[in-house]
C-alpha cells in the first residue's frame, strides 16, 4: 500500500497534455454527432509538435522502435497546433499497428533484428 503510483514525469512542455487528451476524447466520442470547430490556425513550431507526438506515443529510448526527428530548428508553420497533432499521432500509431501483409514493414523489422 506504501508504494507511489506509475505516473508520467510532466514537465514544463507538458503540463497541458491531460488537456489535450481530454479534448481528443471529447471530439473523438462526438465524432459524427457535432460539427469540429473551425481551424485555429497559428505559427506553430513544428519541433514541438512532433516531439509531443513521440511522447504520447510511448517512444522513448527504452523502446526497441527508433525514432529520428530531423526538422530544422525553429521551424514554423502556418496551421491549427490540435489538427496537426490528430493527423501526426494518427500516422504515427497507423505506422506503429502491426500490418501482417505488409511486405515493407516485415522487410524492416527483418533488417533491424540483424
Amino acid at each position: 500500500m506504501g508504494e507511489k503510483p506509475a505516473w508520467p514525469h510532466i514537465d514544463g512542455r507538458g503540463a497541458w497534455r491531460p488537456h489535450r487528451a481530454v479534448g481528443l476524447c471529447q471530439s473523438t466520442l462526438s465524432y459524427g454527432r457535432a460539427q469540429e470547430p473551425p481551424p485555429h490556425r497559428r505559427r506553430v513550431a513544428l519541433e514541438s509538435v512532433v516531439e509531443e507526438v513521440r511522447s504520447m506515443a510511448g517512444i522513448s529510448s527504452k523502446t526497441s522502435i527508433s525514432w529520428n526527428t530531423a526538422i530544422e530548428r525553429g521551424l514554423l508553420i502556418d496551421a491549427d497546433p490540435d489538427q496537426l497533432f490528430r493527423v501526426l499521432l494518427n500516422q504515427t500509431h497507423h505506422e506503429l499497428a502491426p500490418n501482417p501483409g505488409d511486405q515493407r514493414r516485415a522487410g524492416r523489422e527483418r533488417e533491424q533484428d540483424r
